[in-house]
């Protein structure tokens, strides 16, 4: 299957599973889609912003106002996760660091029993020339927090510093964090990031290509309805397990 602009980093999935997985299981997951309509079906709510995306990139490469790239990165991550399922909505979760500092969300979800199963964090862009930057290499900004509780924020830490000690320590806290940059999604799963495995979707490359495989697998894999489904185990903890299955009898 055709990858391009889905990057399987320190082997998330084991290493020459991914494509052979996903070719055998879409078909059985999309069947189940087939009947939805557009605005329910999240490859064709990731089709549907694809061009959008890319203007709004564009549009972002050219805008010299602070003020305009911050609206444009606001907008393009809104529609975005709104594809994806998600709802966009800017909060601030407790860490579980001495004193409890805070740090900014702008999305998070719950399981079936109300617990967070995933939260969304978006990396802070200093500048449209940030585009490919890493966002897990970036820190929060005061400015992503509410005035009141600025004194409390956690400022100084990069996110992947932070995500082992200060999020999966949590004793109530996700399984999954989905990371927002310029043009890319990092999705980190507590089970795998010890190996610092994650998965990176470039969206640049992904809504350029609009390539219809591509789209269901990262539907598959980083959509609400893969990764916390309203009842059933869900749709990325059947593709990872075929993927181990798969390379334990290949071993």
């Amino acid at each position: 299957m055709d990858l391009i602009g889905i990057e399987n980093e320190a082997e998330f999935f084991p290493s020459g599973t991914l494509s052979d997985v996903l070719k055998d299981e879409l078909q059985d997951i999309t069947s189940r889609w087939s009947g939805l309509e557009k605005r329910a079906h999240p490859v064709a709510r990731l089709a549907q912003v694809a061009a959008p995306t890319i203007d709004a990139l564009r549009q972002l490469r050219n805008a010299s106002d602070r003020k305009q790239q911050a609206e444009l990165i606001q907008d393009t991550h809104h529609n975005v996760l709104s594809a994806l399922g998600y709802s966009w909505k800017r909060d601030t979760a407790l860490t579980a660091l001495n004193g409890n500092p805070v740090i900014p969300l702008v999305g998070r979800v719950a399981d079936a029993l109300g617990r967070d199963a995933l939260w969304i964090l978006e990396a802070p862009i200093a500048d449209a020339d940030d585009e490919a930057a890493d966002p897990l290499g970036s820190s929060f900004v005061s400015g992503q927090f509410p005035e009141e509780i600025r004194e409390a924020a956690l400022l100084d830490r990069t996110i992947e510093s932070m995500l082992t000690d200060a999020v999966f320590d949590l004793p109530e806290g996700p399984r999954n964090v989905l990371i927002l940059g310029v043009s890319q999604i990092v999705l980190v799963d507590k089970r795998k990031w010890p190996a610092r495995s994650v998965l990176r979707f470039d969206l640049q490359e992904i809504f350029t290509r609009t390539d219809r495989d591509t789209l269901t697998v990262m539907a598959c894999l980083i959509s609400r309805e893969a990764r916390v489904p309203e009842q059933g185990v869900p749709i990325s903890d059947r593709l990872e397990e075929e993927a181990e299955r798969y390379a334990n009898a290949v071993t």
